[in-house]
C-alpha cells in the first residue's frame, strides 16, 4: 500500500480539491518541474540524508519501494519552495534566462539576470525581480519627496565629484568604494 499525498487538513490531493494539485499548475505557478518532483519525491519516501536536492536520475537511483513511507504524506509547501529556490539557483544562467524568456523576460542584463536568481522561490517570483530592475515603476510621492531631501541632494554631489562618469560601472563603483574605506 503506498502512502497519500494530504493537504495540510488532511484530505487527499486530488484535482477536485484545488488548482494546485497536478504538476503543471504548479509549474504554471513558476515552480521547476524537477523542483516539484524533488519535493514530492521527499514528501512521500526517505533518500537517506545524503543530499535533498535530487535531479531526476537521482531520484530514480535511488528510488526504493521499501524506503517508501507507511502512512500518508502532508504536502509541504514550505518545503516544496524551499527546494524549488534551491533547483532555481543550481540551474546554469541559460537555463534561468530561457525559463524566465517563458514569464515575459526575452533578455536581460547580466545584473538582473544574477538579481532574479536570488529574488525569490519560483520563477514567476524571480522574473518580478527581474521586471522590475530593468522596468522600474516611477517613484511614489514618498520616494520623490525622499529624493528632494537635503541630505540626498548632498550625497549625490559628493558621488558626482567623486566619480567620472555617471552611472559608474560596477568596476568603478568597487574602485570607488574601496578609495574611500581607506
Amino acid at each position: 500500500h503506498a502512502p497519500l499525498l494530504v493537504f495540510e487538513d488532511g484530505a487527499k490531493v486530488s484535482k477536485r480539491k484545488g488548482d494546485r494539485a497536478t504538476v503543471g499548475a504548479l509549474c504554471e505557478e513558476g515552480f521547476l518541474p524537477a523542483a516539484v518532483c524533488n519535493a514530492l519525491a521527499l514528501s512521500l519516501a526517505d533518500f537517506g540524508t545524503d543530499g535533498v536536492m535530487l535531479n531526476l536520475a537521482e531520484m530514480a537511483e535511488r528510488f526504493d519501494l521499501a524506503r517508501l513511507h507507511s502512512a500518508d504524506s502532508q504536502f509541504d509547501d514550505a518545503k516544496l519552495r524551499w527546494v524549488s529556490g534551491e533547483h532555481i539557483r543550481a540551474i546554469s544562467d541559460e537555463q534561468l534566462a530561457a525559463a524566465l524568456s517563458e514569464f515575459g523576460l526575452p533578455e536581460l542584463p547580466p545584473p538582473a539576470l544574477i538579481a532574479a536568481r536570488t529574488g525569490g522561490e519560483t520563477l514567476s517570483e524571480c522574473a518580478e525581480v527581474a521586471r522590475l530592475l530593468v522596468d522600474p515603476p516611477p517613484p511614489d510621492d514618498a520616494a520623490i519627496e525622499a529624493i528632494a531631501a537635503t541630505e540626498v541632494g548632498l550625497a549625490y554631489a559628493v558621488l558626482d565629484e567623486l566619480v567620472e562618469k555617471w552611472p559608474p560601472s560596477i568596476e568603478d563603483a568597487e574602485r570607488i568604494f574601496a578609495e574611500f574605506k581607506k
